[in-house]
């Protein structure tokens, strides 16, 4: 996190990508690598179809992580007793105002 001029605490590249959760995207992609591939056995494979499902798979991904980041916290399921990694919102690195703006990014 950096410091911005008024003094607030302000999320960082490492914050989001935190938040992106990133080990997850594989699962996204998974789905569409696995079509595609059936596509091209079939001959049927378009690059540009491949590309948009792909890249649309990955950010239907990191908005889920981040709605259900914001969720736990607005919801108290990430307290003090929560077992595994601090989620973002519920260890202050990124703000809820902050998440929400970037889930209608």
């Amino acid at each position: 996190m950096s410091t911005g001029a008024t003094g607030t605490l302000r999320p960082g590249l490492r914050d989001w990508l935190h938040a992106f959760r990133l080990r997850t995207l594989p699962l996204a992609a998974g789905s569409i690598v696995a079509g595609s591939g059936l596509a091209a056995f079939d001959g049927a494979f378009r690059p540009w179809i491949f590309g948009l499902a792909l890249l649309t798979a990955i950010l239907l991904q990191i908005l889920s992580n981040l709605a259900n980041d914001l969720g736990d916290h607005v919801n108290g399921a990430d307290n003090a007793g929560r077992v595994g990694p601090q989620r973002s919102v519920q260890s202050g690195r990124i703000s809820a105002a902050a998440m929400k703006r970037a889930m209608l990014v």
